[in-house]
């Protein structure tokens, strides 16, 4: 038990250093969230997509392989 709050407490602080290093990008942050959750509220249309997850490519042909990089041109 101890242990965790030991744990807790250093999160906790290292998390208060690292906003207060970071402030201007969390307030920019800030900023663009709530511009897009208005213009939803004001226009309906979702364009928060940019804060989605984006899917995960699974399976084979993941990338670019050694072999299009060299031999193949777009």
């Amino acid at each position: 038990m101890k242990n965790k709050k030991v744990k807790e407490f250093l999160v906790r602080e290292y998390s208060k250093k690292w906003l207060s290093e970071n402030k201007e990008l969390m307030e920019d942050y800030t900023e663009i969230c709530e511009n897009i959750i208005l213009f939803h509220a004001n226009w309906g249309i979702n364009i928060g997509l940019i804060l989605k997850k984006p899917e995960e490519v699974k399976g084979r042909e993941l990338g670019v392989g050694i072999v299009e990089e060299l031999f193949i041109k777009p």
